[in-house]
């Protein structure tokens, strides 16, 4: 005689993998400094926000210091798939141009595809 075998979980239920668990952790700390850097920004940031918070820019809704994948951008539409990163003097300091440019081509593949991020240089 055979017998039954329970059909699996449904998705969300059950135990988690020990990758699913890591995967969430990152999240929530991309998420918290992700929430922290809205309350330390740049002076650059601040006042780039200032142009485009409210649907000030055409219309465009903007959100600051969002995760996409594992990057925190500064600003994205993302009703227009539109990224905008206020590159102000930390980051000429603490990270060269081309690690920059770098990180912003990574957005353009993988999870972020989709997205136009422009590089924005303030200050």
């Amino acid at each position: 005689m055979t017998r039954a075998v329970p059909p699996s979980p449904p998705r969300g239920e059950g135990q988690l993998s020990l990758s699913d668990s890591r995967v969430r952790a990152r999240r929530k700390l991309l998420q918290d400094r992700a929430k922290a850097m809205r309350h330390e920004a740049t002076p650059a940031e601040r006042a780039l926000w200032n142009l485009l918070r409210d649907r000030r820019l055409e219309g465009f809704k903007f959100r600051r210091q969002r995760t996409i994948g594992p990057y925190i951008v500064d600003f994205i539409c993302l009703e227009h798939g539109l990224i905008i990163e206020a590159d102000g003097v930390q980051h000429s300091e603490n990270r060269g141009g081309s690690v920059c440019l770098n990180r912003l081509a990574r957005l353009l593949s993988g999870a972020s595809a989709g997205f136009m991020p422009l590089r924005e240089a303030v200050g």
